[in-house]
């Protein structure tokens, strides 16, 4: 066997004991922390929660017009949100294209105040639900995907805003 050959093989050798070996074990011990932070919630582990269990839900459906409205006028200043993976360098994974925008109004608990100014009856509907930690508009261009991450889960309102 050549030298180089002998190099190759040893590489893919040391790749695949690195995935059996670390890669393998690390992915389910996050996938099993994950089933263990779901089967702490008071919600139950379910990836459908009925609407009805949160106060809130209501209140925002019957304000979906004024959310929306105030999504449009952000809407016309587009060019100017920023991408999610300019937020957040994770997400690359998630989205490289310019085609997936993103508008905050609170992050990790952290209320970002002009996004207040610029949409105030959303942020004043925001301010009604208790506990929030993390809230945002969402924009995907016309013929945008983003890919499936192999494990990830999260609650989506009953009703999504079209524009």
């Amino acid at each position: 066997m050549s030298r180089s050959a002998f190099g190759s093989a040893a590489r893919t050798n040391l790749r695949e004991l690195r995935r059996r070996a670390i890669k393998l074990p690390l992915k389910k011990l996050g996938h099993a922390i994950e089933d263990w932070v779901a089967n702490q919630s008071p919600m139950g582990n379910s990836s459908i929660i009925d609407a009805k269990a949160f106060e809130w839900v209501e209140r925002l459906e019957k304000s979906s017009e004024v959310i929306r409205q105030e999504l449009v006028a952000l809407l016309y200043g587009q060019k100017h949100l920023p991408n999610i993976q300019e937020i957040s360098a994770r997400q690359m994974n998630l989205s490289r294209n310019d085609g997936w925008k993103s508008y905050f109004f609170f992050v990790l608990g952290h209320r970002i105040d002009e996004s207040y100014i610029r949409c105030p009856e959303t942020g004043k509907l925001l301010d009604s639900i208790p506990g929030l930690s993390l809230a945002f508009f969402s924009v995907l261009a016309p013929g945008m995907h983003i890919k499936t991450p192999v494990s990830y889960t999260h609650l989506t309102l009953p009703t999504i805003l079209r524009v």
